[in-house]
């Protein structure tokens, strides 16, 4: 009995989806191809369309030539601040260089602990600690060049563990 239903019910199922699966021809047109309709009738016409008279060519606009004037032009207050930069990049130029960084952590009291044992790891070195929120962090060295900061790290390696060697804008002097 459960088979002749489910026999009935898929052919029934293939007999109403059949036609409904028809695919189309190429000779065949959609009803979106056969539709027409004039709505010239319904068209808004506006009277600046109205007024212009497109008969004649306008004559062709060259873009760099035209020039717009737009109140509160931004240009001259960017051009301001750029000087600003400028002269404040010509008194501290800045390079792209490295430094060692010994410890980085919530703490000041273990960023000054860090800071003496600098001290007295390695002589005539000036570490410099940083308070970047939440973060303090002491940083040995500015160098140029990558090579040169491994060689402090390595030096510093064997007291701080967790030292890196990090890319930082050295300003010159």
């Amino acid at each position: 009995m459960k088979t002749r239903l489910l026999l009935s019910v898929g052919l029934l199922a293939t007999l109403f989806a059949g036609p409904a699966c028809k695919t189309l021809e190429t000779g065949d047109k959609t009803a979106r191809d056969r539709y027409q309709e004039d709505l010239s009738q319904v068209r808004k016409e506006f009277e600046a369309a109205k007024k212009a008279d497109l008969s004649e060519p306008e004559e062709e606009i060259n873009e760099m030539e035209v020039t717009v004037g737009v109140s509160g032009d931004v240009n001259k207050r960017l051009e301001v601040v750029y000087d600003t930069l400028k002269e404040r990049r010509g008194k501290n130029p800045a390079v792209q260089g490295f430094t060692v960084q010994v410890y980085a952590g919530p703490s000041r009291s273990e960023a000054n602990e860090a800071k003496e044992k600098v001290y007295h790891t390695l002589e005539n070195v000036n570490p410099e600690l940083q308070y970047i929120q939440p973060n303090f962090k002491v940083k040995v060295g500015q160098f140029l060049d990558r090579l040169e900061a491994q060689k402090m790290y390595a030096q510093l390696r064997e007291e701080f563990p967790q030292a890196l060697i990090i890319p930082e804008k050295i300003y010159l002097k």
